[in-house]
């Protein structure tokens, strides 16, 4: 059993959020929360989604995963209004999912559960770099890094974190001094250094286009961890990224 209310806002770039990574997802829900675990085709990126109760409106669920075309999902629910609320219902006699936005319904039919494929355990990485950077930091920084070239590096070390990028013709960088960040800490005063691709990073700061903050995880040519509180602070998404490393970077 599963129906809740929920601001389409919340949803709507949740449901994005997982989607720019898969399309076909199994979405497990229980009596405290709803959460999705995948990985793209290419096991490059990792994304973690988690809705708590207090998240909806209204919440009634059992422990139960079905399967779900996600993208199909977001693009029926951009039919809602700027903070419309969507009533979800599961409805399990028929295999489908129901969306409801006022007027407005859409029932989807849910996914053979047995062919997607399995969701990814969570490595276990030591990132010794925690930094919590403004959403508007972020977004500055991967737009110029976009206009460069198509990686970007992120840098860290005891004066604080940098982001910068290089091309053939030109380069950037934006530094932010550990005393401008709401949080760093850096384990055994060591630098690090890790180059990622703009093709994920840009995608994914689409969906952290509204985040006040981000919080970073980065090691030395480590996957790296970017994780934006939503709802409320009742969830979040969060994103694990293989590093691109090439000789000479």
């Amino acid at each position: 059993m599963f129906k809740a209310l929920i601001n389409g806002e919340i949803i709507k770039n949740a449901f994005m959020g997982v989607s720019i990574l898969s399309n076909d997802v199994k979405l497990n829900f229980n009596e405290n929360e709803v959460s999705i675990k995948t990985v793209d085709d290419a096991n490059v990126c990792m994304v973690s989604l988690n809705l708590k109760k207090d998240a909806f409106d209204y919440f009634d669920a059992s422990s139960s995963s079905i399967g779900l075309n996600v993208k199909t999902a977001h693009e029926l629910l951009k039919d809602a209004k700027k903070d419309e609320p969507i009533e979800i219902e599961l409805l399990e006699k028929e295999s489908k999912i129901k969306f409801s936005m006022g007027k407005l319904s859409y029932s989807l039919v849910l996914l053979n559960i047995d062919a997607i494929k399995k969701e990814p355990k969570t490595p276990k990485i030591d990132l010794p770099v925690k930094a919590i950077i403004s959403g508007e930091d972020f977004k500055k920084a991967i737009k110029a890094a976009e206009k460069v070239s198509d990686y970007i590096v992120f840098n860290a070390d005891t004066e604080g974190l940098k982001m910068s990028s290089k091309g053939e013709m030109r380069d950037m960088s934006l530094t932010i001094p550990k005393e401008d960040l709401k949080e760093y800490s850096i384990r055994d005063d060591k630098s690090v250094r890790s180059m990622f691709s703009l093709e994920y990073v840009s995608e994914i700061a689409k969906v952290f286009v509204n985040a006040e903050e981000i919080e970073l995880r980065i090691g030395n040519d480590f996957p790296i961890l970017m994780k934006s509180n939503i709802a409320r602070d009742e969830g979040f998404i969060e994103y694990l990224l293989a590093p691109r490393v090439e000789e000479g970077y």
